[in-house]
């Protein structure tokens, strides 16, 4: 046997560590006496002296068999998702324009683009194309940008309303999701977006407030955080998934912590929704490790 290269230990609290395995999706909680043996990979010992915590680590996927090409595995898993024929994704960019002005981002802002009715009635016409395909069993339909909910209204609702109806018709699973800045969320918003049951929203903060409010701001200018938290907040409670990707620099790594006091509000019943995804900018080519 041997250790799983997909392991990776995250201290919890002084007593306490998460041995979590990103191929199963598995975790244990361990102790510091067992996390120090699991470090110093001393698998005699364990299968000797802790053979129920050798059982649960060889369960969870953290220890493997000796011949087992882990590599080959993902890579495995990654072609069958590829070549999968019952589900399609499909991205929808309404628009490459944005109401924020953020310095690393690497897309040329166009303002007033927006997708006109030819290329939505277009758009509409392949996904019927899709939808019509034999043994298709989930449609998953993303918006990204830009800030997709720039043109809520005129595209993204138009949108969501045709590929429902068309999915409903035929059985098809229906999966919506946003990548945005989270901004512009207000209630008439995830009241649609609750009527045809939209998935998950990625939302950026780049740092706590303080930081977050230097980097990532309006095109007209002001501070965003506290309208982006408060916005996750309605989302989760109105049980959407939100995974928060959080951008670190060498210069918010010390402070994102504080990110923890400001969700803090959300009641335990919905914290469930919510997920943290850390994220190191790539142009800030100066941190250390």
């Amino acid at each position: 046997m041997k250790i799983s290269i997909y392991n990776s230990l995250v201290p919890l609290t002084e007593k306490y560590n998460l041995l979590y395995n990103a191929y199963t999706n598995k975790y244990l909680v361990l102790p510091l006496h067992l996390t120090q043996i699991v470090k110093n990979t001393d698998l005699n010992e364990i299968q000797n002296n802790y053979s129920d915590f050798y059982d649960q680590l060889t369960d969870a996927g953290c220890l493997v068999e000796d011949e087992v090409d882990e590599a080959g595995l993902l890579k495995n898993r990654i072609q069958e998702i590829d070549n999968s024929t019952d589900r399609y994704r499909l991205i929808i960019n309404p628009t490459i324009n944005c109401n924020f002005k953020c310095w690393y981002c690497y897309e040329e802002h166009i303002p007033k683009s927006k997708m006109d009715s030819d290329v939505l009635a277009r758009t509409q016409k392949h996904i019927s194309k899709i939808l019509s395909q034999e043994g298709l069993k989930a449609f998953d339909l993303s918006f990204f940008g830009g800030e997709p909910l720039l043109y809520f209204k005129d595209v993204v609702l138009p949108l969501i309303k045709y590929v429902n109806t068309d999915c409903h018709e035929k059985g098809i699973e229906f999966g919506i999701h946003f990548t945005t800045n989270g901004y512009l969320i207000n209630d008439k918003m995830i009241e649609d977006m609750k009527t045809y049951k939209a998935g998950s929203f990625q939302i950026t903060l780049d740092g706590c407030r303080e930081q977050h409010d230097q980097v990532r701001f309006p095109y007209k200018g002001g501070n965003s955080y506290d309208k982006i938290i408060s916005n996750i907040i309605k989302l989760v409670q109105n049980e959407f998934y939100v995974v928060l990707r959080i951008n670190y620099t060498q210069n918010n790594l010390e402070n994102v912590s504080e990110i923890a006091k400001d969700i803090e509000s959300i009641p335990e019943e919905f914290k469930k929704y919510l997920s943290i995804d850390f994220q190191r900018v790539w142009q800030d080519i100066d941190s250390k490790d």
